[in-house]
């Protein structure tokens, strides 16, 4: 089981569609749970990585950990480091 985050990203949908491809199990951490097609392989948790029992959630059970987290047109210029430290703190706990 591989948990993606920023799976709503272009990056993202890259990675969850080779990851699928590759006959392993998806947990997809995104905003919005339209942008992703339904697969029996995959599990979709709809929040945001500062929300720490969402995130916790979509990491449990999973084997690696991808982020394709990265400032988005929208973002403050430091959300990448915010999440990025949180994620840290949330997979050492």
């Amino acid at each position: 089981k591989l948990a993606i985050l920023g799976a709503n990203s272009p990056t993202g949908q890259q990675v969850i569609a080779r990851a699928l491809a590759g006959g392993h199990h998806v947990h997809a951490l995104v905003h919005h749970t339209h942008q992703l097609d339904a697969h029996p392989n995959l599990t979709i948790f709809q929040g945001d990585i500062l929300q720490q029992d969402t995130l916790i959630a979509a990491m449990q059970g999973c084997q690696a950990i991808i982020s394709t987290i990265g400032p988005g047109p929208n973002s403050p210029r430091n959300l990448s480091s915010q999440s990025a430290q949180h994620l840290i703190k949330v997979m050492r706990a």
